[in-house]
């Protein structure tokens, strides 16, 4: 309502806009504003009260931030105390221009008596690597020592948010050091079992040898590539495959067995080629012969096109032993003997590599005419 009001005797009276409330009239009030000494513009839509936050959600901390020309070698910079209810984040980022180590410690407390708090271990400066810190604590600072290099145009900043939660991530072709931060995962696989239920997928263990299955491969498996053209003239030619003992030529490190994981095979004979070629390995090789078990022959006797073949073996492989296989077995094949050498992968022409228990060899026979043999075989060795 509005009501008359006599400022003095001697004035006239003013009409004044009143809120009643039990009988007693309270003032209505309109604000206006302006700059300093300009006639105040009265408060609306088009002329809105200027407000400031006390805190903004992201801003840069000008008590915790510090640039220098330099920071000689053990000196320091303390930051100084900031209260942090209001943040929920904070981030720290070291910048020089020369490589120097140091020593960054978040400084935190409660009460702004009794302080705390980690230490990060910068190795190189030059990359400017943030550190996160959730907010917990009332009040905060930070420590910098540097190390035993002066650091040129030193750069700190500190930056405060009211966003929380921090995704910590780290580039995979960079070591995990102190003032790299990550969240480090395992991936764990699982399968149906036969009563529909999700288990986790376990290890298979089987003659010493522990493997994990994925879908990309094995995870102990090597591979070696021979690429040969050979005329047999009418006598079998023995090649080294895997000399399951010599694991310093050989990628392996367990010398007890082969177990063969696939096999990729591409045969180019000549028109009148006429022969086969067999993968198999060896057992009871003395200085007088050897028996060779057959994993594997493909006839060429009347084939004259490029033969291509790839094969995996499954989940439970060729294991090259008698408790596992029982291949037709050549036995007493004057070809392996422990003292007369065979070509390998490296070098298929020159005789290098004596037969012995467990090598996994192939044999390739034909007539008076080239073959040109390409194999490529992953395996696994047990103890």
């Amino acid at each position: 309502m509005t009501i008359d009001v006599k400022p003095s005797e001697a004035g006239d009276k003013v009409a004044v806009k009143t809120d009643v409330v039990g009988g007693i009239h309270y003032p209505v009030y309109k604000p206006a504003v302006s700059a300093e000494g300009v006639e105040p513009v009265p408060v609306s839509a088009d002329n809105p009260m200027p407000v400031t936050r006390s805190s903004p959600d992201n801003f840069i901390s000008t008590a915790n931030s510090y640039a220098a020309a330099t920071l000689a070698a053990g000196a320091t910079f303390q930051g100084t105390v900031e209260m942090v209810t209001r943040s929920g984040r904070i981030g720290v980022a070291i910048k020089t221009d020369n490589a120097t180590d140091g020593v960054l410690t978040i400084e935190v407390s409660h009460d702004g008596v009794i302080w705390g708090g980690p230490t990060r271990n910068w190795s190189d400066t030059r990359s400017a690597e943030p550190h996160m810190w959730e907010i917990v604590e009332k009040y905060w600072r930070i420590l910098y020592t540097n190390g035993t290099t002066e650091a040129t145009n030193i750069s700190i900043q500190t930056h405060f948010s009211s966003n929380g939660g921090i995704l910590l991530a780290h580039q995979l072709d960079k070591i995990l050091l102190d003032e790299n931060q990550a969240i480090i995962t395992r991936a764990v696989s699982v399968s149906k079992d036969n009563m529909d239920n999700y288990v986790n997928v376990g290890a298979v263990t089987k003659h010493a040898i522990s493997s994990q299955y994925f879908v990309d491969g094995y995870t102990n498996t090597f591979s070696v590539h021979l690429d040969h053209t050979l005329t047999p003239n009418g006598t079998d030619v023995a090649y080294m495959l895997v000399d399951v003992s010599n694991a310093a030529v050989w990628p392996h490190t367990l010398t007890g067995g082969v177990i063969l994981r696939y096999v990729i095979i591409e045969i180019d004979p000549e028109i009148n080629f006429s022969g086969d070629c067999k993968i198999g390995y060896l057992k009871n090789v003395d200085a007088t012969n050897g028996d060779f078990v057959t994993i594997l022959d493909v006839d060429l006797r009347s084939q004259s096109d490029i033969f291509h073949e790839e094969i995996e073996f499954g989940s439970q492989a060729i294991h090259c032993s008698d408790t596992s296989h029982f291949g037709p077995t050549d036995v007493n094949n004057t070809l392996f003997q422990t003292d007369v050498n065979l070509g390998g992968p490296d070098a298929p022409g020159t005789l290098t590599y004596p037969s012995g228990d467990g090598d996994l060899v192939m044999i390739v026979a034909g007539t008076i005419s080239a073959v040109g043999v390409s194999i490529t075989l992953g395996y696994e060795t047990v103890e």
